[in-house]
């Protein structure tokens, strides 16, 4: 990806963007709670990822107001992108482990964030 906003980005802690996030009076300064770094160890390292979010959200299948995709959406990421996949109640089974963590690798993700459960990692 050559987003030239991801670029700019890079440049800058995560501080430091909340801090002009919340200047620009975005709601939190885009602070999401709860997230958690567990690679490549918990919450240890300089690890940082930039990029565009391509976003998850799961849904219950009686939801018929929700979009439908064609295929699966692992297959729909493109290179750069971070994945952001949101399991909402009252899902209780992992939507997300090793195969897709494979998937997205030989795509070109830059990192996958889960708000829910995984397996196989």
């Amino acid at each position: 990806m050559t987003d030239p906003i991801v670029g700019q980005l890079k440049k800058w802690t995560s501080c430091d963007v909340a801090d002009g996030l919340s200047k620009l009076q975005h709601p939190h300064g885009g602070y999401l709670d709860g997230l958690t770094l567990y690679s490549p160890e918990y919450q240890s390292g300089p690890t940082k990822i930039v990029g565009q979010v391509f976003t998850v959200k799961f849904v219950p299948k009686e939801d018929v107001e929700a979009p439908k995709l064609q295929g699966n959406y692992i297959d729909q990421i493109s290179k750069g992108a971070i994945v952001f996949i949101s399991q909402p109640a009252p899902h209780v089974n992992a939507v997300y482990g090793g195969l897709m963590s494979l998937r997205a690798q030989y795509l070109g993700a830059e990192g996958v964030i889960i708000d829910g459960k995984l397996r196989d990692l």
